[in-house]
C-alpha cells in the first residue's frame, strides 16, 4: 500500500503553515501533505464545478487517507462549505478531520454525540500545533487500519479484524464485542461496491468507531484521565517515567495511540499481581502504585476538589475527573460498553432539556 496521503482545506497561508510544520516534522519521509488550491472561480454560481475539483482532489492519484477541513474557508473564490466537503468525501469513504476557531454554544453536546459522527471533530479553539498533533496520529491510524482491512480477505469480519488491530489483553474480546453489535450489516457493502471501494468503505467507518466511539468513550481501553481516575491517582503522575514504565504492560499500542491509553483489564492484572495472599480487599491503583515505586503519588480530585481514594470516572462534557457521588449516567446518550464515562451532576441538570432534544 502507497503512503498516506494527506489533504487540507485551509484557506489562509498562515494558518496552513502553522498546520503544515507539525504535520511535517512528525510524518517526514512517511506520508504526503497536499493543499488544495480554492483560488479558482466558479462561472453563474455552477457549484458543480467546484464539486468537481474538490472530487478530483480527493480521489487522484489516489485516495486520500486523510482530508483535513477547517470550517471558515470564505477566502477560496469559490464556494467551498466544510458541510460541502465533507459530504463528498464521506461519500467517497475518505475519513476528514475537522476543526474551527469559535467555541458555540452547543459544543457540550456535540462532544455527547460524536461516538455517532462520520468525521473527528477537534475541540473548538484548539491551537494549530495541536490540531497537527491529532491529524498526524489520525492519518497514521487510518493508514493502519486501511493496511490491515486490505489484508483481511475478501470479507474481513468486524471482531476478528478489530482484535488484530487493537491487539487486546485476552479477557478484553469480551468487552470489544459489544462495540460490534447491530455493526455486522455495515461489512456488506462488499456486496455492493467494488473490491476497492469496499475495503475503503469499511476501512473509514472502522476507524470512526475507533476513535469516535472506542476511545473517546473510555470502557475497555481508557484515555490518560480516565485511567488516572480509575487508578486514583492525579492525571499529571501519568507523565512520571517511572509509572509509565509500571503501566507499560497495559499500555493500548493500536491505532490513534498518540494520545495515550491503557488497557483497564491489564491495569486490572497489575493490581491483582501486587496483592499478598491475605488481602481481603483490593486496594486502589493509588496505593498500589505507592507500594510498588516507593515513593508518594498525588492523589487524583473529584471536579469538585474532593480528594479521592476510590476507582472515580471520566466526565465525558468536561474531560476532567467525577466521582460517583457527583455524577449521573444518561446511559441513553452514551455508547453500550463505555461504563467508564459519566457527566458531573450540574452538567448533567443543564443539559437535560438539550438531551431531551437530541
Amino acid at each position: 500500500m502507497a503512503n498516506p496521503r494527506i489533504v487540507v482545506f485551509e484557506d489562509l497561508d498562515k494558518n496552513f503553515e502553522q498546520l503544515k510544520g507539525p504535520l511535517a516534522a512528525r510524518l517526514e519521509g512517511v506520508a504526503e501533505i497536499v493543499r488544495y488550491e480554492g483560488e479558482r472561480e466558479v462561472k453563474d454560481g455552477n457549484w458543480a464545478a467546484a464539486e468537481g475539483w474538490v472530487r478530483e482532489f480527493l480521489m487522484v492519484p489516489a485516495p486520500a487517507t486523510l482530508a483535513i477541513v477547517d470550517s471558515d474557508l470564505t477566502a477560496f473564490s469559490h464556494p467551498a462549505p466544510q458541510q460541502f466537503i465533507r459530504a463528498i468525501a464521506d461519500e467517497q469513504a475518505i475519513p476528514t478531520v475537522h476543526y474551527q476557531s469559535k467555541v458555540e454554544s452547543d459544543h457540550k453536546i456535540k462532544r455527547l454525540r460524536r461516538w455517532q459522527e462520520k468525521g473527528i471533530g477537534i475541540e473548538p479553539g484548539t491551537d494549530h500545533a495541536t490540531i497537527a498533533v491529532i491529524c498526524a496520529d489520525a492519518a497514521l491510524g487510518f493508514h493502519r487500519i486501511a493496511e490491515k482491512v486490505a489484508g483481511s480477505g475478501e470479507t474481513p469480519r468486524l471482531l476478528d479484524t478489530l482484535r488484530n488491530l487493537l491487539q487486546p489483553p485476552s479477557d478484553a474480546p469480551l468487552h470489544l464485542e459489544q462495540f460490534a453489535i447491530g455493526s455486522q450489516e455495515l461489512l456488506g457493502v462488499i456486496d455492493a461496491r467494488g473490491k476497492g471501494d469496499a475495503l475503503r468503505f469499511v476501512a473509514t467507518w472502522m476507524g470512526y468507531l475507533i476513535f469516535n466511539r472506542i476511545l473517546a468513550f473510555p470502557g475497555p481501553i481508557l484515555n490518560k484521565v480516565a485511567t488516572a481516575a480509575y487508578l486514583s491517582i492525579a492525571p499529571v503522575e501519568l507523565e512520571s517515567p517511572d509509572i509509565q514504565e509500571a503501566l507499560l504492560p497495559a499500555r493500548y499500542a493500536g491505532p490513534f495511540n498518540g494520545s495515550g491509553a491503557w488497557w483497564r483489564s491489564a491495569l486490572d492484572t497489575i493490581i491483582a499481581a501486587s496483592l499478598d495472599k491475605e488481602a481481603r480487599t483490593v486496594p486502589t491503583g493509588h496505593v498500589v502504585l505507592e507500594k510498588l515505586l516507593t515513593r508518594k503519588i498525588k492523589a487524583s480530585r473529584c471536579h469538585d476538589g474532593e480528594e479521592l481514594d476510590e476507582e472515580a470516572y471520566l466526565c465525558i462534557l468536561t474531560n476532567d475527573v467525577v466521582c460517583s457521588r457527583h455524577s449521573d449516567t444518561p446511559e441513553a446518550w452514551i455508547p453500550q460498553g463505555a461504563d467508564r464515562c459519566r457527566i458531573h451532576t450540574d452538567d448533567f441538570e443543564a443539559l437535560k432539556g438539550w438531551l431531551g432534544m437530541l
